[in-house]
């Protein structure tokens, strides 16, 4: 059949030489509107799809059988193996990881860096030191509340092409940075401004087990073509 066009190559086609579309609606306020694919060659609902508008606004993509595997809200936000979308991209599973990605590279080069993922924090204004972004990770249970217990990340640490990793814990709502390593590999327990050397530890720190009894534990310095030394400032 050809709407538009005499000679028509498909079993169904419109051709126009304007900007045009189909439009598949319904005039219940109840009622979801469907478009489904199927081949009734092997009578499998479970590979037949089916893509359209739900009652309540949401474009969905599912099997024929009614399983549903994809949401596009009117917002934009995508939910996928979820109807309950509360970012941009929401992806939930039941078991193994949600998500993979990959990057793969032409050559089988040894120590190359592959950005497999870009996270990217964006501002109007002019970036500062303490700029940047992070992964959070929360948890949630039968309260129906996402905890945010805490997350890592990178910030600009004095220049733009210049970069910290920090970690950050949350406490009773509160978030700190308690582990920092600056963009000259100098790390910081409890500082986020590591002085000259490569560990800056800020507040009291214990080397041993107190959970074994008799153990044996100690603190090595040693020196490579130098003295080690061990100093003690009031």
């Amino acid at each position: 059949v050809g709407i538009g066009i005499t000679n028509p190559g498909r079993k169904f086609v419109v051709s126009t030489d304007s900007d045009t579309y189909a439009e598949i609606n319904s005039i219940s306020g109840t009622s979801d509107v469907w478009l489904r694919f199927a081949n009734s060659g092997d009578n499998d609902e479970t590979t037949n799809f089916r893509i359209g508008r739900v009652n309540t606004g949401r474009f969905d993509f599912g099997l024929g059988n009614g399983t549903h595997l994809m949401s596009l809200t009117a917002a934009g936000n995508l939910g996928i193996g979820t109807t309950t979308i509360a970012k941009r991209l929401d992806v939930y599973n039941t078991d193994n990881a949600a998500g993979r990605f990959t990057r793969n590279t032409a050559s089988a080069t040894t120590g190359h860096l592959s950005d497999a993922l870009v996270i990217r924090g964006k501002t109007g204004g002019n970036m500062a030191d303490g700029f940047g972004t992070m992964i959070s990770f929360e948890i949630h249970d039968s309260a129906g509340v996402d905890n945010s217990i805490g997350g890592c990340g990178m910030m600009r640490d004095g220049a733009d092409n210049s970069g910290k990793f920090f970690i950050a814990n949350n406490n009773a709502g509160s978030y700190s940075t308690n582990v920092v390593v600056d963009k000259t590999g100098k790390v910081g327990i409890g500082t986020t401004s590591p002085d000259g050397h490569k560990l800056h530890v800020h507040g009291n720190s214990i080397v041993g087990d107190a959970s074994v009894s008799n153990s044996t534990s100690f603190m090595e310095i040693r020196g490579y073509g130098a003295v080690g030394k061990l100093k003690a400032h009031g």
